[in-house]
């Protein structure tokens, strides 16, 4: 009786930690719980040539996809520490650049609703849990993305003392070309969620790339880790030091 009740707490909490949009608890979180997240949603890894360059104790960041059905496909960006391969920083990425790299891609009104609908439902689901956000813009003028400024809005939470989670929307349809400056339209979605925990720690015995083993072998092996790595990118650092 007691083993099928464990099984039923079992089941339901994986039910309820794939139902979440984001997972923000990451305190204490191997890499390996999250592989077997995206194993269990059906993402794909996501395979670039770009390497992530960082200052910081931590390895390549592994990337996973999930299937949208209007927006763009999410990409999830698992960060390790290099210590014990405890997550340092996940970032959730909806950009249309992603997978078009044109200079004047447009998108509909309602392709841009979509988007802000996504939105709101994930500062919702962050609210819901930790409370009311520090927000900074609002999206409640559609006609906005029209305007060079554009679109934009960002939300900040403190988890606890470690963990720190902010978001941001940035929507634009403006596209001007100024001899070599070029503005380009603009549909991007990031949450960041970040843990400081390791890097106050005294550095202990740091694993090697090669031994970050992943434990779904039909999903993903690191025996050539240079296809996932990704380069800490101008949209990256844009994401860091975004003031809205």
């Amino acid at each position: 009786m007691n083993t099928k009740i464990s099984i039923f707490f079992l089941l339901i909490s994986q039910f309820c930690f794939s139902q979440n949009i984001v997972q923000v608890d990451i305190e204490g979180k191997k890499l390996e719980d999250f592989v077997q997240l995206e194993n269990k949603l059906g993402s794909k890894v996501y395979k670039t040539d770009e390497e992530y360059v960082s200052p910081r104790p931590v390895l390549q960041p592994v990337i996973f996809e999930r299937k949208e059905k209007e927006i763009p496909n999410l990409l999830v960006f698992y960060t390790p520490y290099k210590k014990d391969s405890t997550i340092s920083e996940v970032l959730y990425e909806w950009d249309v650049y992603n997978f078009d790299k044109g200079d004047n891609v447009k998108k509909t009104l309602s392709f841009n609703k979509a988007m802000i609908k996504k939105y709101h439902e994930l500062v919702n689901e962050v609210s819901k849990k930790y409370g009311k956000s520090k927000q900074k813009g609002n999206l409640e003028s559609i006609n906005l993305v029209n305007s060079k400024e554009g679109l934009k809005r960002r939300d900040d939470w403190e988890i606890s003392k470690n963990v720190k989670v902010y978001s941001y929307i940035a929507l634009s349809e403006y596209y001007e070309k100024n001899g070599m400056i070029t503005t380009p339209p603009t549909h991007r979605i990031r949450l960041y969620v970040t843990n400081e925990n390791n890097e106050k720690r005294e550095e202990g015995v740091v694993i090697s790339e090669e031994k970050i083993k992943l434990f779904n072998d039909e999903f993903l092996i690191l025996q050539k880790p240079e296809i996932f790595f990704l380069k800490e990118s101008k949209a990256l650092q844009q994401m860091k030091f975004l003031k809205v």
